[in-house]
Order: C-alpha cells, then sequence, then structure tokens
C-alpha cells in the first residue's frame, strides 16, 4: 500500500527533477513512488512551475516537461500537450541525426532531445516553446504552435540556398508569435538565409520545411 502521508512522485518525474532542479536536492525517504501517470498533481505543479524558472540554456528536455503537465480533463485539447512533443522529439528531431550524426545523437540522447524554454496557452491549454540545437549541423531552431499555426525560427550558422517550395509567405511582419521571446523573432527568409523566421499551417508542412533543411546541411556538411 502507499503511504498516505508522503507526496507521491514517479521514479521518472523523480530523475527529471534531480537533474534538472538540483538545487531542490530532493530524497527519496521523502516521497511515495507510484506509476508514471500517478504523481501527484501538487507534485506536479511545483516541479512545473521551477522548470519554467530555468534559463533557455538548461531548461528541462520536452519529456521532462510533458510529464508534469496536467491540463484539465475538460479541456477539447488536451492531448496536444503530447502530440507537440511527440512530434518535435520523435519526428523532428530525428530528421537531423542518421550516418554520423546519428552516432553522435545515441551517444548522449537525452542532452539532444528539444527543450522547452516558455510556455503559451492556447484553447486554455499550456503549450511549449521548443528549442531544438542541432550543433553538429550549426543549427538552432524556435519552434510553438498554438492550434491554429507554427511559428518557426531557424538560427543557422550557414546560408540555407534551399528551394522550400512556396511553403511559407516571405512577409513575417503580422506574425503572431505567443510565448516566443523577441531575441527568438527574426526577418523574413527572402532577407537572411541564416536567421529567419516562417510561419507554417500543419504538421505536414512543418515536417516538410525541417526535412529540406535538414537534407540540405547533410549535403553541405557532407555527413
Amino acid at each position: 500500500m502507499y503511504n498516505e502521508d508522503k507526496p507521491k512522485i514517479s521514479q521518472y518525474v523523480f530523475e527529471d527533477a534531480n537533474l534538472y532542479l538540483k538545487h531542490l536536492k530532493l530524497k527519496k525517504e521523502n516521497y511515495e513512488f507510484v506509476p508514471s501517470t500517478e504523481t501527484d498533481e501538487a507534485v506536479c505543479n511545483f516541479l512545473s512551475a521551477e522548470y519554467s524558472k530555468l534559463p533557455d540554456d538548461i531548461a528541462p528536455d520536452c519529456y521532462a516537461w510533458l510529464r508534469v503537465q496536467r491540463p484539465m480533463e475538460t479541456l477539447i485539447y488536451k492531448k496536444e500537450q503530447s502530440y507537440q512533443v511527440n512530434f518535435m522529439a520523435e519526428d523532428i528531431m530525428w530528421l537531423f541525426y542518421k550516418n554520423k550524426a546519428r552516432e553522435w545523437l545515441e551517444s548522449d540522447y537525452r542532452t539532444n532531445l528539444p527543450r522547452v524554454i516558455n510556455t503559451h496557452t492556447s484553447k486554455g491549454v499550456k503549450l511549449p516553446v521548443f528549442k531544438l540545437a542541432v550543433p553538429i549541423l550549426g543549427v538552432t531552431f524556435y519552434a510553438r504552435c498554438n492550434l491554429y499555426d507554427w511559428v518557426i525560427s531557424v538560427d543557422s550558422n550557414n546560408s540555407i540556398d534551399a528551394n522550400f517550395h512556396h511553403l511559407f509567405k516571405e512577409d513575417t511582419r503580422a506574425l503572431y508569435t505567443q510565448g516566443m521571446k523577441e531575441e527568438y523573432v527574426f526577418g523574413p527568409y527572402s532577407k537572411d538565409h541564416k536567421q529567419f523566421t516562417v510561419e507554417l499551417r500543419n504538421y505536414y508542412q512543418v515536417y516538410t520545411f525541417f526535412y529540406i533543411i535538414a537534407d540540405y546541411l547533410y549535403e553541405l556538411y557532407d555527413l
């Protein structure tokens, strides 16, 4: 039986907290360990608030962030949190890691997961703002989706002179970039092929956008 006097926490959430929130110095003897989905809501809310205070360079990976989210069951779009996290971590991230780069990723997988550097709210659901750094290809991405569109910023060491097949509009002045810090919102691709921000309408366009960039950089770096 569980000890009702101790807060309940899962092993994964406990390990996440000790990895990213070392200053809390959580001790096993102070908690009752339970299955992944049974961590006390109060514990989740506390850890989520602590994660939000971390600087971008030590922000939690997207899975650690997701494990402490508890959206209201009545929200129609509550599953969007996990959809976005899984899409970025499982579909998008792996576009950039194959051949030599794949070996590098697998050697330190968790360090290279997308980070959640901020949040925003849409349809009542708290949603992540991602940072995906791919140092082996000299590029970092910032992305967020508000259930209407995706806004993605690219910060590359090299000019990305790829054919994007009219995936996005060139005028970025009217972009709604809630959750993204001003320093991560750049101008249009037509003005700068190293730093630019685009708006994409759906997951298919987003995947295609990242695929084109990954393909271009792999050829550029000859990996």
